[in-house]
């Protein structure tokens, strides 16, 4: 008879999972990102993203090409505005957002990047709009802030931002920001972003657990049934590596959930309240 083991948050494991992993080997191809031109004149026909044929610099990694560009001809007047977001993301505090960035060797005109998070309401900055954010009011980084010549990496640098401060888990983009005041003048060049992750910690000691929570393996049928006080949204089940097994979406308070496609081995199990609490566990099926 096939047995399952439970282990609580007791026992601390700690298992990261990427949310995104992007090296931008096709921005074309990122349809479920988006590009929002807030510049005072944007210029709409400017490439989405993409570095020019022959390339300002080589990626990080990857092919020559294949970084995502930023740069001042996104405007035809004097404040470039420039919004690249991800698809929406469920970031809590923990997550690691990381990427390399860098501008143009020698360049005299400075450039300026943003990270930028939202609230969860998922107001995006107007297009033609300069310095609305909308929702977006959670700066994580500025990087060169004041416009100085030599201030934004001229090769490739590693910026790492751990989350922190949220009062939940929110549902949001990362947004990145190229802001460039006085660009017909003096600022506003080129940068590029490579090699960019979002990564959570699947199991998190400090995470509250849900309210009158309880489970149960039906090891003869394979089923993991689960039970709480309030309805559950989510189900998500990863290796020890990392790698997502099952990611299933839930609606009631009692639920059971199949194994049966499961290899034997150790799993971390998170199941998510309809509030966004999360209960994590280990279970070793074998």
């Amino acid at each position: 008879m096939k047995k399952i083991t439970f282990l609580l948050l007791l026992l601390v494991v700690t298992v990261s999972h990427s949310q995104i992993d992007e090296g931008f080997e096709d921005v074309a191809g990122l349809t479920d990102y988006l590009f929002i031109n807030s510049s005072d004149q944007p210029d709409f026909d400017a490439a989405q993203g993409l570095p020019p044929a022959s390339g300002f610099f080589n990626a990080f990694e990857g092919s020559p090409n294949s970084y995502l560009l930023m740069d001042f001809e996104v405007s035809l007047g004097t404040i470039a505005d420039y919004y690249v977001m991800t698809p929406k993301l469920r970031i809590k505090n923990g997550d690691v957002i990381s990427f390399y960035t860098r501008a143009i060797e020698g360049s005299e005109n400075p450039d300026r990047l943003e990270v930028r998070i939202g609230d969860g309401t998922d107001v995006l900055p107007t297009r033609g709009n300069p310095d609305n954010v909308g929702s977006y009011t959670n700066l994580l980084l500025s990087l060169n802030p004041d416009l100085e010549i030599g201030g934004y990496p001229e090769v490739w640098k590693k910026l790492t931002i751990e989350i922190s401060g949220l009062a939940a888990p929110v549902e949001t983009r990362v947004a990145f920001r190229y802001w460039i005041t006085d660009n017909d003048i003096v600022n506003g060049d080129a940068i590029g972003i490579d090699s960019f992750t979002v990564s959570s910690d699947i199991l998190s000691t400090d995470e509250v657990t849900l309210n009158d929570f309880s489970k149960y393996y039906d090891a003869e049928n394979d089923k993991l049934h689960i039970t709480a006080a309030n309805a559950f949204k989510a189900i998500e089940v990863y290796s020890l590596l990392g790698q997502e097994v099952i990611n299933k979406s839930l609606s009631s308070a009692e639920e059971v959930i199949d194994f049966s496609n499961i290899s034997d081995g150790a799993y971390i199990v998170k199941v998510l309240s309809e509030e966004g609490i999360a209960q994590n566990f280990k279970i070793i099926k074998y």
